[in-house]
């Protein structure tokens, strides 16, 4: 399993510093980033614990990014779908923010918000 601040990094604040910059995107926003503000966020993911998709941590911090990107955004969508993995059929969800929604043109940012089941790529086996 990934350690350490790579982790955090690309796993929890990524998708809450696009989230963050996003916000700024439009023209009639004046943005300015807040470490201090990005660190609440990365603290309140974390602090779900591991989100492994059918824990309640995973459930509790889906509503949250979902409250969030209500409270910034034009439409927030869930979608929902099973990931077929190993034989197990794994409960997923995207959650999808939009500004301005009609617009001709979108931009789309991506980034993973929960915590994989199994650490497939841990070097030692027992830890997987």
């Amino acid at each position: 399993m990934r350690t350490g601040l790579s982790s955090i990094i690309s796993g929890i604040f990524v998708p809450l510093f696009i989230l963050l910059i996003s916000v700024g995107c439009s023209p009639q926003n004046k943005f300015e980033f807040d470490s201090a503000n990005a660190f609440d966020y990365l603290k309140k993911q974390v602090d779900f614990g591991p989100r492994v998709p059918g824990t309640k941590a995973h459930d509790d911090c889906l509503k949250y990014l979902v409250e969030e990107l209500d409270k910034y955004t034009d439409q927030v969508y869930t979608q929902k779908f099973i990931f077929n993995s190993d034989n197990k059929r794994i409960p997923m969800t995207n959650v999808i923010g939009f500004f301005n929604p009609h617009a001709s043109k979108s931009i789309l940012l991506a980034a993973h918000w929960d915590s994989r089941p199994t650490a497939d790529q841990e070097v030692v086996q027992e830890n997987r």
